[in-house]
């Protein structure tokens, strides 16, 4: 949703650099290795630490060196949350947005069932940073499409 972050689309050769580039993978909301698509077989070929963190109760083994799951939480985006603080990192006015995305989406704008007290408690405490919550839901159901959004400045 940062307009200075760029979007890239999976592009093979892309993703083999990437892989090559980077010092670990984290792999968010998901423990299931296949999930994550064409990159999936990738991790056979490159040797990476992978880090899972997720909230879902199919989690069984996960696939990384580290899998932090927690069926409890509302969100992965609760979890990276506490991560961050726990750690006594900073949560910037970035960063605050990309949570509050992650916990509305994954408690669907908070009426599932798995919308706690503690979910609200976070929503708040991200919204400190003034956050503009009405402009965020309309951007995340705005239904554009990520080359649409990589092409405009109205993503």
């Amino acid at each position: 949703m940062a307009p200075t972050d760029p979007i890239e689309s999976f592009e093979p050769e892309l993703a083999e650099r990437r892989f090559d580039e980077a010092d670990a993978l984290i792999v968010l909301d998901t423990s299931n290795q296949q999930r994550i698509g064409r990159l999936a077989p990738l991790l056979d070929r490159h040797v990476i630490p992978i880090a899972v963190v997720d909230h879902h109760v199919s989690h069984v083994n996960g696939f990384g060196q580290v899998n932090v799951v927690e069926p409890e939480a509302s969100s992965t985006g609760e979890i990276v949350y506490e991560l961050i603080r726990e750690a006594g990192g900073e949560i910037t006015a970035a960063t605050a947005e990309a949570l509050y995305v992650a916990l509305m989406t994954d408690t669907g704008s908070f009426r599932y069932s798995n919308t706690d007290s503690h979910a609200h408690r976070m929503a708040a405490e991200l919204l400190g940073s003034r956050l503009d919550p009405q402009k965020i839901h309309s951007q995340v159901h705005s239904h554009a499409t990520a080359g649409a959004c990589a092409s405009s400045a109205r993503c």
